[in-house]
């Protein structure tokens, strides 16, 4: 199952690779492996100014399911040693060593490359873009025709180098003038004109090239589409800083595991100046293009008013803080689940399908969309008894109106699950999430052997099971960030917010 865990320095950020991630967008590096372990380096993220670096990991003590790794930059040197199982984030590179089924030995090692020039002092790549359809190959940019400068005395403008594009993957991809966008199926990029000096003008032979690793997503045929989206204007601020990714609200269509399903989400962002983002999230029943967002099939309405206005809604949400903010994004075909920290605070979302119990002719679309809070409470930071992830869900409300997690009935209602309002657990009309309300992890415990406990966690009643989270109990020195080895499933355990009660933990399968 695709999985990244990492660091964003921004919602903005956050989403932009939330996005590159479940569409199939490929990685702009390339990582070539020796060694004995079979755990691997993901999210690899190459800092902006650090592209033509080649990075060198090394393992140089083993643990159990762990173990350290050196790291060398070819131009920075020496860096601090990344340690398995965590994020590494420094001024140049940022990735994520995960463990396999052989832990690590000494000497194992990664290579990761992004980008090389065979030329250093003459003009690189302005920028480089991976599409949906790349794939993992080296893209090599050959000067094929010298330029030449301009001769301001005789009124003789600059000419521009030609060159050749190929690729190990796809062969020859053409032909390309420098200070012009090269577009292909496969990659987008430039070369900017330098018109000054001659040592700025490139030879026949000189070469870029870029590297790239194909999403995971694309290799099992499980991308989801952005097939819909309204942008903010140019220029818009979050938090002070103009955003990259100007998508305002988007609609993501995912096609099931093997292309057997149309899976519908609805993905509004928002933030507010006193330092909260969040998400706003909806499943939908399909998509019709001639209808505005607010008309689409099944999206969530539960308006406080007649205003019928997005911020009363009372939708799911996600939310987040002003801050960097660590991620782990697990997803399929089927649905997405995306948890985040805050601060001290987790929060997490889920949208797509859940395994349902009753056959296909009975439940012919089992969706559920589930957040760590409403429009009603949109505050990462807000500690109030109704503001909880999905997998527990509260209300003030015997309605259910605060409540972070519904699910599309098959007659194309609304079924909103609390486990319990104002503090108190109970059975309510609305629903439960099993095993953990009315009490059902409070006497739970760790195994005889030192493991724990782990349970689907089911939608009552009846309707089915959520897609990889799992009930686990907070006991026993159990914290947010744990991993758990479950049947040779790979799980990360988080906390519901804030709360370190016992029924206050899950366990989100990665592997």
């Amino acid at each position: 199952m695709p999985y990244i865990i990492g660091r964003a320095k921004s919602e903005d950020e956050l989403f932009g690779r939330y996005r590159d991630f479940i569409t199939g967008v490929a990685w702009q590096h390339s990582v070539e492996y020796t060694g004995a372990g079979t755990g691997k380096v993901i999210d690899v993220r190459i800092q902006e100014g650090f592209e033509y670096e080649t990075f060198t990991l090394t393992c140089v003590s083993v643990g159990q399911k762990g173990g350290t790794f050196s790291v060398t930059g070819s131009v920075s040197g020496t860096l601090p040693d990344a340690v398995v199982n965590e994020v590494y984030y420094q001024n140049q590179i940022q990735f994520y060593i995960d463990y396999g089924v052989t832990d690590f030995s000494l000497g194992d090692k990664f290579t990761i490359t992004s980008r090389e020039t065979s030329v250093p002092t003459k003009p690189k790549f302005s920028h480089v873009t991976p599409t949906r359809d790349s794939v993992t190959s080296t893209i090599t940019v050959s000067c094929t025709k010298m330029g030449e400068i301009e001769n301001s005395e005789d009124q003789i403008p600059a000419v521009p180098a030609e060159f050749s594009v190929t690729s190990t993957a796809g062969g020859s991809l053409g032909t390309y003038t420098q200070g012009q966008e090269f577009v292909s199926s496969l990659a987008k990029f430039s070369i900017p004109h330098e018109k000054s000096t001659e040592d700025q003008q490139f030879l026949v032979g000189d070469e870029l090239k870029f590297h790239f690793t194909e999403n995971e997503f694309k290799t099992l045929d499980q991308r989801w589409e952005m097939i819909w989206n309204e942008s903010f204007n140019e220029g818009t601020e979050q938090f002070g800083e103009p955003i990259k990714n100007l998508e305002m609200r988007a609609i993501f269509k995912g096609t099931g595991l093997a292309g057997e399903n149309d899976v519908f989400s609805f993905l509004e962002r928002n933030w507010f100046a006193s330092g909260t983002a969040y998400w706003e999230l909806s499943y939908l029943s399909g998509f019709n293009p001639d209808l505005h967002w607010q008309e689409q099939p099944g999206l969530i309405t539960d308006y406080s008013d007649q205003n019928e206005t997005s911020t009363n809604a009372r939708r799911p949400v996600h939310s987040f803080w002003d801050g960097e903010l660590y991620y782990w994004i697990i997803a399929n075909g089927r649905r997405v689940i995306t948890c985040t920290k805050s601060s001290n605070y987790y929060h997490q979302s889920y949208q797509g399908l859940y395994i349902p119990f009753a056959s296909p002719q009975y439940e012919p679309y089992p969706v559920i969309t589930g957040g760590s809070g409403t429009t009603l409470s949109t505050g990462w930071n807000n500690t109030s008894a109704y503001n909880c992830n999905f997998w527990n869900p509260s209300s003030t409300e015997s309605n259910g109106y605060y409540a972070s997690l519904r699910l599309l009935t098959s007659s194309g209602g609304q079924h909103r699950f609390i486990n319990y309002t104002n503090g108190s657990y109970q059975i309510n009309r609305t629903g439960e999430t099993f095993p953990y309300g009315a009490f059902g992890m409070n006497q739970v415990r760790s195994n005889l052997d030192g493991s724990f406990p782990v349970f689907k966690v089911g939608l009552y009643s009846n309707y089915g099971e959520m897609d990889g989270v799992y009930a686990v109990p907070g006991t026993d020195g159990q914290q947010s960030e744990d991993l758990l080895d479950f049947n040779d499933r790979k799980m990360v355990v988080f906390q519901n917010i804030y709360r370190l009660g016992v029924s206050d933990f899950v366990a989100m399968e990665l592997s």
